[in-house]
Formats: structure tokens, C-alpha cells, sequence
């Protein structure tokens, strides 16, 4: 946690940002104690400028938020190939499945889309067409920050382009990637059932 003001301030971090909901139980590695259990977020208040450092493990029966973010060209589903975990893996389609490696949580606050801890990332900050969206750690940068759009689509906060999947028929393992917004079915989504990212 940081305040990177200049007056005292609350700072929260909410479990659903790191990834999961729950209670989770919390450390202060500084302080080096236990801070107990808690649910859904911790808070401190830090003058300026001042930063704290948390180790925050989810307790047993917590769950990663999110739902399957379905594309409305193929009805299938955006993956992590496999259920890996490696920076710069290409994100793709496939079959809808409900595993872990489909369930896609977008934060309003920070305008991630993350999947198994990891945001979707357009790879070397790209702006231009066929960018891939890889699976990258969280940073906070722009090319990490999305847009969701009343009419299904997810634009980049950097580009201002659509997340979009290569192809036309889009069958398994197509990739998910950057492009120039043209109002495609290629580039509509809905998160869970039925209903669009919010």
C-alpha cells in the first residue's frame, strides 16, 4: 500500500482487485505480526508518502471472482491456454468449460480484466492492430486498463482499440487480440450468463 498524497489518507486494498473474495488472513511483514483475519479488504491509514507491506493469504473455502467472458461470434469462451501462468502467453478461445483458467474479473476501479491472479495485458504496450493480449503480472499500466462499453465491447484504455478474436470462425485456440473497433461479433462479449461486463 502507498499514499502517494500529499495529507494523510486512508488506503484500502480489497481482495477482489488481488483476485479472489473471502476472508483472507493478513500479515504486516514490517511489523513482522499478525494482523488477524479479515474479509474482503484491508485498510490503513498512512501520512504522506508513507507505505505499508501486507502478506495476505485467501482463507480455505475463498474463490476467485468472475465468470466466463463468452465471445458473441463463437459463443466460446476467453482462456488461458492450458491454465498456465507464464508472462506473455498469448490469451485464446475455447469451449466453455468453467475451469479456473476461464473465470475473467474485471475491476471498475482499476480497469484490470484478470484471470488466475494475472491481467490481460496488450503485449509491449502495442496500439496498433493485431496486438496479442497476453496473460502479463499486474503493474498498472495502461496497456493493462480497460474499457467496457454498452454495446459489448472492451476497448484499451492505451489503443482505444477492441479486444477482438483473430478470424473470422474463431474455433479453439484463436487468439484474443487488438483491433481497430468495426462492430463485429468478434468483438462483443459478455461476462457470466447472459450478461454484459458491467
Amino acid at each position: 500500500m502507498f499514499n502517494l498524497g500529499d495529507n494523510t489518507a486512508t488506503i484500502t486494498a480489497n481482495w477482489s482487485d488481488l483476485g479472489f473474495t473471502g476472508n483472507a488472513t493478513v500479515r504486516n511483514l514490517w511489523a513482522r505480526a499478525d494482523a488477524g483475519t479479515s474479509g474482503n479488504s484491508v485498510s490503513r491509514s498512512l501520512v504522506s508518502h508513507e507505505s505499508a507491506l501486507f502478506k495476505i493469504t485467501p482463507s480455505a473455502g475463498s474463490t476467485p471472482p468472475g465468470g466466463p467472458l463468452t465471445s458473441a461470434n463463437s459463443g466460446r469462451c476467453a482462456d488461458a491456454p492450458g491454465g498456465t501462468t507464464v508472462n506473455g502467453t498469448q490469451l485464446a478461445v475455447w469451449d466453455c468449460n468453467g475451469g479456473e483458467n476461464q473465470k475473467i474479473a474485471y475491476s471498475t476501479s482499476a480497469k484490470t480484466l484478470k484471470v488466475l491472479n494475472k491481467c490481460f495485458d496488450a503485449h509491449g504496450g502495442g496500439t496498433v492492430s493485431g496486438t496479442h493480449v497476453e496473460l502479463y503480472d499486474c503493474n498498472g499500466g495502461a496497456n493493462q486498463q480497460w474499457n467496457t462499453n454498452s454495446d459489448g465491447t472492451i476497448t484499451g484504455v492505451q489503443s482505444g482499440l477492441c479486444l477482438d478474436v483473430s478470424g473470422t470462425v474463431n474455433p479453439n485456440g484463436s487468439g484474443i487480440q487488438l483491433w481497430a473497433c468495426n462492430g463485429g461479433a468478434n468483438q462483443r462479449w459478455t461476462l457470466g450468463t447472459g450478461t454484459r461486463v458491467p
